[in-house]
């Protein structure tokens, strides 16, 4: 089954987040080598350099890649236009710097130039060729490819190549060749992945398509790029390479902190805000949890940074520019203005409002021209503060802006961003106090170990700010990034940080984003239809007593919500409570199916048990009941505000041509004029969460629409020739009504996973289980009881808190259950003292 873009975005964001985080890690330590072997001057020459070269590149791409992540239908022809116009335009601004060339030079009166830019600009021919195959792969949100193609073009290129001809005497050349084999490692990585088509087309329409989105993109990104380099420009131009080098080295810092960081969400978001443009809920619900999450871990990184710069310059680059450390500590605090202002842009971009941001953009850049220019003759920390200033007003611009797309307020904004803000007070405090006692105890220490004794501070107090800090305080965000991130963050930080955030004070407390929501406890019912006597190696009371409960006693966060309705055989009822009382420390209540239906007394069956579920809802007290079976198995930490999301229940989907006969029969029954193929996704089956009212209108309905005074004796009776379900009927009766999309909602989690026949495990049972337990994104998993699997053997390996046995077990328990179903007489006296003596060792230990 393919991805959902909920899954998607937030396997990209796994992938990216990863990915940039490494790729900064990767680029500051090349930085800080470059840094030791090259002197200033080298890195302002390159720095001239890229305020031309850098322009350029807006104009070789057109903005095409954006447009092929953006335009909703990509054809063939979409796909040849775009490459078409990006190798004829990147050769025309190649040929173009390559005259050129001495004009620049003369500009900065560096004569150096003239052969540096002949050979970077070769890098527009390399761009021109891939932009289109780059974007389709930033379209399908494959960041774990472009992870790897970034990864590797860096190690190599900028890495090994630069560092090697830096060490070897080269100078500013090592930067230069070390920069063009990165584009081209990058180019050869991507044209593998996505082949370059190139025969030429052009198209009036598919270009209008492209470059009415990427013209907008591309005027967007030369105010930006304009903005962005000014500073650069008149350092270069009215102060020197050496101090344009010393410039460089802290704004680089300062963007390495924020940019590379935050970038990655920047790159899975754009496309993934494109997605739900024309949702304006679902697209306000991911900004603000957005730039909650990031200013959560930015802000603090930042004035982190800011308090203790002195021991960051110094300790990462060495004493030699040291003159960076004051315009790093200005750029770093323009960054705490900054850090939202990427999502601001990508949500202009992804819902059509580019030109707005351009002309934002651009005021920008006239004010940030017009103080850099007055605030040059204070040196580069005169530039910083004009930048400082400039962001003041590009913060305020762009955030009006992404609240009017959302439609927001300026209070949900700030709100959002109280965890951040909570954060940044807390390390401020942490670090003047610990730059005070490094002064006072450590002054003569090298600057290296200085840095050192800082990271480990800072890394324990934010870690523990983390676990101990009131959520009240810090919100629910990192409670979310813990579930989104589960498989990449360390299961021992988890257990330690529930520890002290019991998922029930979690699941109660009103994140900022959804301060409306209305506490969801005692929210829920659970309906379940045992009985003793079965066909199988286990009864359903076995299973229900070694599985589900167990299941729900480890992973149900919050007890108190969740109630159980079980329906037994009225035969049964007296053993079942007996056998419960010992299993499980939910509230339950057990009647009998006599109870619930006395006028079908005496009848049995497998659509008794749908019956049941539906008749259930006379019986339950909340307004949802989530029915389950036996084979129903709880595998992650839930809470009712899992199961439901924007206090509507979710569900899972199912096209109706997995059980296209009951689907049909269901409209038989209902008479119902309602239409739909064998494509049409539909509810799944159980465990499902069904509406208590619905139910019950539903069972009048079938009794009117039929003629008959009793609905239930009437499905029983033609249950041998129109094969129905209790969802059939309940979600083509809320189809019919129109109000699937009312009552329901969609989720990030699925609400199971199924293993239904032997083939589903593919011969590897362990493998299967396991994966499913500890990667899938589903709470339920579904075992179908007729596998006659013991459930001795999945409690070992799914719930068994001794993993070293779990799965040796496992296979012992396969064994015994093949042996008890060849119906050996003896293992009837021997197993149930074994299973006796196992049950009490390892299903009633302290979990």
């Amino acid at each position: 089954m393919s991805k959902s873009l909920t899954d998607k975005t937030i396997s990209g964001l796994n992938w990216s987040f990863i990915g940039n985080n490494l790729l900064a890690v990767i680029n500051i330590v090349v930085g800080i080598i470059l840094a030791r072997l090259l002197v200033p001057q080298d890195f302002g020459l390159l720095g001239m350099t890229y305020v031309f070269l850098g322009l350029a590149e807006l104009f070789v791409t057109l903005g095409m890649g954006f447009s092929i992540q953006r335009i909703k239908i990509l054809t063939k022809e979409h796909i040849r236009v775009a490459t078409t116009t990006t190798i004829f335009s990147s050769a025309v601004i190649y040929l173009i710097f390559w005259f050129f060339a001495p004009y620049i030079s003369k500009f900065y009166a560096e004569e150096r130039l003239i052969s540096i830019i002949r050979v970077l600009s070769s890098i527009f021919i390399i761009q021109g060729l891939v932009t289109v195959s780059y974007g389709q792969i930033r379209r399908d949100l494959d960041f774990k490819y472009i992870l790897k193609i970034d990864l590797i073009s860096m190690l190599l290129g900028y890495g090994f190549i630069s560092s090697t001809l830096a060490f070897l005497g080269f100078g500013v050349w090592s930067l230069v060749y070390g920069r063009i084999a990165s584009a081209v490692i990058s180019a050869i990585i991507t044209i593998i992945k996505v082949p370059i088509n190139l025969q030429p087309l052009i198209k009036k329409q598919e270009f209008k398509d492209l470059a009415g989105f990427g013209g907008g993109i591309s005027l967007s990104n030369l105010i930006f790029y304009a903005s962005s380099n000014v500073d650069l420009l008149i350092v270069g131009k009215l102060l020197n390479s050496h101090l344009l080098g010393v410039y460089t080295r802290a704004l680089n810092l300062m963007k390495e902190s924020l940019t590379k960081v935050t970038g990655g969400i920047y790159n899975v978001l754009f496309p993934a805000f494109a997605a739900v443009q024309d949702d304006p809920e679902k697209l306000k619900i991911a900004y603000l949890r957005t730039i909650q999450t990031v200013s959560f871990f930015v802000y603090p990184l930042l004035i982190s940074m800011i308090v203790t710069a002195q021991y960051v310059i110094k300790g990462l680059y060495g004493v030699k520019w040291e003159g960076a450390i004051t315009s790093f500590q200005i750029l770093a605090l323009a960054g705490i203005l900054r850090t939202t202002l990427p999502y601001s842009g990508a949500l202009a971009q992804a819902t059509g409002k580019v030109y707005i941001e351009a002309f934002q953009q651009f005021i920008y850049f006239l004010i940030l021209g017009g103080c850099a220019l007055y605030a040059v003759r204070f040196g580069i920390e005169g530039i910083a503060v004009a930048i400082l200033v400039a962001s003041l007003w590009l913060f305020a611009a762009q955030s009006w802006l992404a609240i009017k797309i959302i439609v927001s307020t300026w209070k949900e904004f700030f709100k959002a961003m109280i965890p951040g803000f909570a954060n940044l007070i807390l390390m401020l405090v942490t670090n003047l106090i610990l730059f005070f006692l490094i002064e006072k105890f450590f002054y003569n220490f090298p600057n290296e170990f200085k840095l050192i004794i800082t990271v480990i501070v800072n890394a324990i107090i934010f870690l523990s700010a983390l676990v101990f800090m009131p959520a009240s305080i810090k919100g629910d965000t990192f409670d979310w990034l813990l579930e989104k991130y589960k498989d990449i963050i360390p299961l021992p930080f988890t257990k330690f940080y529930y520890s002290f955030n019991p998922k029930e004070t979690v699941a109660q407390t009103k994140s900022v984003l959804t301060s409306g929501d209305k506490s969801l406890s005692k929210c829920l019912t659970a309906v379940l239809p045992l009985k003793i006597q079965s066909n199988q190696v286990s009864t359903d009371l076995d299973r229900a007593s070694i599985l589900l409960f167990p299941s729900f006693e480890k992973f149900w966060m919050d007890k108190e919500s969740l109630e159980f309705l079980i329906i037994v055989p009225a035969s049964d009822k007296n053993l079942v409570e007996k056998r419960l009382r010992n299993v499980t420390s939910f509230p339950v209540r057990i009647v009998s199916d006599d109870e619930l239906i006395p006028n079908l007394n005496g009848t049995s069956g497998w659509y008794k048990q749908q019956i049941l579920k539906l008749e259930a809802a006379n019986w339950v007290e909340t307004k949802c009941f989530i029915t389950l079976d036996v084979d129903n198995i709880l595998i992650k930490p839930t809470g009712c505000r899992d199961l439901f999301s924007n206090n509507k229940p979710i569900f899972r989907q199912e096209p109706a041509s997995l059980h296209y006969t009951w689907w049909l029969a269901s409209k038989k029954i209902l008479k119902s004029n309602i239409s739909f193929d064998q494509n049409e996704l539909m509810l799944g089956v159980t465990p499902e969460i069904l509406y208590k009212d619905v139910c019950i209108e539903l069972l009048k309905d079938i009794a009117s629409r039929n003629f008959v005074s009793d609905p239930l004796k009437f499905l029983l009776s033609i249950s041998s020739s129109v094969p129905w379900t209790e969802y059939t009927l309940y979600w083509l009766y809320l189809m019919e009504k129109d109000l699937t999309n009312e009552l329901y909602s969609f989720s990030e989690s699925d609400l199971y996973q199924g293993i239904w026949v032997n083939e589903d495990f593919g011969g590897a049972r362990i493998k299967t289980l396991r994966s499913i337990v500890n990667k899938s994104n589903s709470i339920f998993l579904v075992v179908q009881s007729t596998l006659d699997l013991d459930p001795r053997s999945l409690y070992a390996l799914i719930l068994s808190p001794y993993k070293i046995i779990s799965v040796p077990m496992f296979y012992f328990y396969l064994f015994i259950s093949f042996l008890k179903s060849l119906k050996f007489k003896i293992l009837k006296k021997i197993t149930p003292k074994f299973y006796k003596t196992v049950y009490n060792y390892i299903v009633n230990s302290k979990q």
